[in-house]
């Protein structure tokens, strides 16, 4: 349920983006609020923290290119569209996808180019 009237508009604000978007086109940039942002950073605060112990060997290599290339910051909640853009330049050539729900199918989900 939401608590405030601010919540309310705050979750509509992600569904109506989630929605308007078209596959193809850039991501959606959210402004994310103060809260939100304040939640981010104590995630990435603790989880980098337990990153260098608990991590697989690939993430320990690519996170440091997120916060270079990303914007991922305990201060920025990073964009999707950075982030795919991101991944679209590397090796791997795959990018992010937003879906109001379910992917359709496991190759869309698995293998989207």
């Amino acid at each position: 349920m939401f608590t405030t009237v601010e919540n309310w508009f705050i979750l509509n604000e992600h569904h109506v983006l989630k929605h308007l978007f078209c596959s193809g086109e850039p991501l959606p940039h959210v402004n994310y609020t103060e809260e939100e942002t304040a939640t981010w950073g104590t995630v990435f605060r603790e989880l980098t923290a337990l990153y260098p112990k608990y991590a697989c060997r690939e993430h320990n290599h690519v996170f440091p290119l997120l916060i270079e290339n990303c914007g991922y910051r305990e201060d920025n909640v990073p964009q999707l569209e950075d982030v795919s853009n991101f991944l679209k330049g590397r090796a791997s050539g795959k990018n992010i996808n937003d879906t109001s729900g379910q992917a359709h199918n496991k190759r869309d989900f698995m293998f989207h180019r």
